[in-house]
């Protein structure tokens, strides 16, 4: 899949600017928690290139049903942060509540309409 609009950032460029972007945040705006910062922002760097390889995986495969079950899974996660960063215990009916109101928001977000996403 060879695309002129994709730009192939050597690895030594990114590692480099993401140092400079780290130094700069921490030095200059005077942060004191740099190591729970710089752990944050590890984690979410690693994620974000997990995801982008699954995601491009999946995207090559072609399969409506995968690519559902993947959003669900991805949405459990969601739905699981959402319980667990509340930081006090959560009714079961406040549970439920919140799984239906995120699971129909993403439905709608989506727009879902039957093949808009997978021509045959």
């Amino acid at each position: 899949m060879e695309d002129s609009s994709i730009i192939d950032i050597e690895l030594w460029r990114l590692i480099s600017a993401y140092l400079f972007v780290l130094i700069l945040i921490f030095k200059v705006r005077g942060i004191t928690r740099q190591k729970t910062l710089a752990i944050a922002a590890f984690r979410m760097t690693l994620q974000l290139v997990i995801a982008g390889y699954v995601l491009t995986y999946l995207f090559e495969l072609s399969n409506p049903f995968l690519t559902l079950g993947v959003i669900f899974i991805m949405e459990g996660f969601a739905i699981y942060t959402i319980y667990k960063q509340a930081g006090t215990r959560l009714s079961v009916s406040l549970k439920k509540t919140i799984a239906i109101c995120w699971e129909w928001a993403s439905f709608f977000c989506l727009g879902w309409r039957p093949g808009r996403f997978y021509r045959e």
